[in-house]
């Protein structure tokens, strides 16, 4: 394991994030009345409440900082899927359960994008068991032919 003291430092620094350079090059030039003993958190603040004013006052107010800043404060909520119902018998076989999937939304019990998605799902978990269930027998195969060659 690596261990950085004062002697081992990487040689390739990440250096300063740009939003800390640009708050301390706002508290070198004094911009909006920040000064420079006042700490980067303190302008930042400050850089806020001009944006804020700017987005928000009653002369030519800024909608498109406006809505730049309501989306960084409460981003939109992203689109969830509706919760459906139907039978699906867990110890079927993998066409069975496709077949049911079919049914259900062939009888608008369930839509057929959400159909389309959950034999993609099935799919995909079938796929897995047969790379597992492949990755188990070559170890096996393995394991039986180093201990052929051992002997």
């Amino acid at each position: 394991m690596t261990t950085f003291d004062s002697e081992n430092q990487p040689s390739k620094r990440r250096g300063k994030a740009f939003k800390t350079k640009l708050f301390e090059a706002m508290k070198a030039k004094s911009l909006l009345n920040s000064t420079p003993e006042m700490n980067v958190e303190l302008v930042e603040q400050k850089f806020i409440e001009h944006l804020a004013y700017e987005a928000m006052k009653t002369e030519n107010p800024d909608i498109y900082l406006l809505k730049d800043l309501m989306n960084r404060s409460f981003p939109p909520l992203k689109a969830t899927m509706d919760t459906f119902n139907f039978e699906l018998d867990p110890d079927s076989s993998p066409s069975d359960k496709a077949q049911a999937i079919l049914v259900a939304t062939s009888m608008g019990d369930i839509p057929p994008d959400v159909g389309t998605m959950l034999i993609g799902a099935a799919k995909n978990a079938l796929d897995i068991e047969a790379l597992t269930e492949l990755k188990d027998r070559i170890m096996k195969l393995e394991a039986m032919f180093e201990k052929v060659q051992s002997e």
